[in-house]
């Protein structure tokens, strides 16, 4: 038999409800529903019991029915691109749902009711307009990644420090000024991303997070760094690029697993201690206007002619003559060591680029 023709006066609804109606007779466990040109979803999606995976991404939506909180089998919901406001209470009955997916929509808050989902490990919020966050999130204990960037939260909820689980935490792009002292607590935090906020300073806690490999602080405001950050034992990037820093402190010299370090456009930076370089630092960007400013505090002399021994690689600001003229300034004791130069635009080095 032919397919089905399609009706003139069938729309994107009228198709869902087909989909939906199919899913509830054969009790499937995965439904896609994306790039429909949704506005709405019928009632009845309630009823799919059996329904493990739902994908709604690429449609039109601004709201969610009640009734989606009862599909108390649901592991992963997709709602990526749509132009959701809020979501309703209900969603917090979703008991089995692992991955929550909310990327790209228009959301301004979240319900509280979202601190029951017990058994969440992956939520993405990226791209809304969230400018706090309730307490109950920390209620997520099995919560492994949250991803909250572009978004314009101004503070983070103390309770932000209950998830002993995560592992990343994504706040790039946020007008984020402060973090609460309980971030200390994320024992379990392997990556952080804080690029692109006003950030002045940093808790002392931070040196808590005995777990933490990547650290990104990429166009803050900070002025100064704690000493604690020498705690961060695990940690192997530290990115630091436009900020306000003048100084950086000795006992960033401890951080022994430290491989990628940048501190370009920190423009009132006094040239860092040598015990910053005698760790075996693979990758350090050197920018030109840096190198311009402090030329002759690159000193040859006493210690600091051993502090370059660990590194193989620079990476130098941007492809112009200017920049190629800094290798002239450089101590000689420097290129005995570094085994390849390159004039790169001053983001962030790669392993891949080495």
């Amino acid at each position: 038999m032919g397919q089905r023709r399609k009706r003139a006066d069938d729309g994107p609804e009228t198709e869902a409800e087909r989909r939906v109606a199919r899913a509830a007779r054969t009790k499937i466990p995965r439904l896609c529903l994306a790039r429909l040109s949704l506005r709405s979803l019928p009632p009845e999606i309630g009823n799919l019991s059996s329904l493990s995976i739902l994908f709604l991404s690429y449609n039109q939506l601004s709201s969610l029915p009640r009734e989606i909180g009862n599909l108390s089998s649901l592991t992963e919901l997709n709602l990526w691109n749509n132009q959701l406001t809020s979501l309703p209470r209900e969603i917090g009955n979703l008991s089995s749902l692992r991955e929550l997916e909310l990327w790209r929509n228009q959301l301004a808050s979240l319900p509280p009711s979202m601190g029951n989902l017990s058994s969440l490990r992956e939520l993405y919020l990226g791209q809304n307009q969230l400018t706090s966050l309730p307490p109950q999130l920390g209620n997520l204990s099995s919560l492994r990644e949250l991803y909250l960037g572009q978004n314009q939260l101004t503070s983070l909820p103390s309770e932000i420090g209950n998830l002993s689980s995560l592992a990343r935490l994504d706040l790039c792009d946020n007008q984020l000024n402060s973090l609460p002292s309980e971030i200390g607590n994320l024992s379990s935090l392997d990556q952080l991303w804080l690029n692109n906020n006003q950030l002045t300073s940093l808790p002392p806690e931070i040196g808590n997070l005995s777990s933490l490999a990547s650290l990104y602080l990429r166009n803050n405001r900070l002025t100064s760094l704690p000493p604690q950050l020498g705690n961060l034992s695990s940690l192997d990037i530290l990115n630091l690029y436009e900020n306000q820093l003048k100084f950086i402190p000795e006992s960033i010299g401890r951080l022994t697993n430290l491989s990628y370090i940048t501190l370009g456009e920190n423009e009132e930076l006094v040239y860092p201690p040598a015990d910053l370089f005698t760790q075996d630092v693979n990758h350090i960007d050197v920018f030109k206007e840096y190198m311009s400013k402090h030329r002759d505090t690159v000193s040859p002399q006493g210690r600091r002619k051993y502090a370059w021994e660990g590194i193989r690689l620079m990476f130098i600001g941007a492809n112009d003559e200017r920049c190629a003229a800094t290798l002239g300034r450089l101590p000689t004791e420097l290129l005995w060591h570094i085994k390849r130069f390159v004039l790169a635009d001053p983001y962030w080095p790669t392993p891949e680029s080495t």
